[in-house]
């Protein structure tokens, strides 16, 4: 299943919006709209990084916890530590 399939499906089942999406990506929702249709002209790799981190995070975090919330904490988090 390719990412954009992947980041549909998680949006779809915990009912996640774009824009919560692309914040927790660092990303804008256009961006991020676009790269999941396949349209984005941009930085493709980038965009393909964040998001294969994005799941990676979810799919740990999410086991343990339903909430986004938690989810978005702990990307912030990261994004600190990593400056």
């Amino acid at each position: 299943m390719s990412l954009e399939q992947q980041l549909k499906e998680l949006l779809k089942e915990k009912k996640y919006t774009i824009a919560y999406a692309a914040r927790a990506i660092n990303v804008s929702p256009t961006t991020l709209h676009l790269w999941m249709n396949n349209n984005y002209k941009g930085n493709v790799e980038k965009v393909n990084k964040a998001v294969q981190d994005f799941l990676e995070l979810a799919l740990q975090v999410l086991v343990h916890h339903s909430s986004f919330f938690v989810l978005f904490y702990l990307i912030l988090r990261k994004r600190i530590i990593a400056k």
